[in-house]
């Protein structure tokens, strides 16, 4: 539809204010969590590698990479990369402004 603001916008529109993101939630996917809780920790952390695709704001990343996996988490939208900077500074996760096409 016209007129829709674009992701990008709504990114850069929510500021500090991200609870203004529709579907941010701040806090990784309760049916990630539940899935990580059942699986053995990585045997060799720097080896065991996890991708994060369409990662938002970063709090699945997060989650995966808290549980001692390497995490590259992508997202399409630039401001969302910058949010997840922003938001864990010195995160070990490798966050990349990319298209899954």
């Amino acid at each position: 539809m016209a007129g829709e603001p674009t992701f990008e916008q709504i990114y850069r529109e929510a500021g500090d204010n991200l609870a203004a993101v529709p579907w941010a939630s701040l806090a990784p996917m309760p049916a990630l969590v539940n899935w990580l809780d059942r699986q053995p920790p990585p045997r060799e952390p720097a080896k065991t590698r996890a991708l994060i695709v369409a990662c938002g704001l970063g709090d699945d990343a997060e989650e995966v990479s808290r549980r001692r996996y390497q995490v590259t988490a992508f997202d399409l939208v630039p401001a969302a990369i910058e949010h997840c900077h922003e938001r864990f500074p010195g995160s070990a996760v490798d966050y990349q402004v990319a298209d899954v096409f």
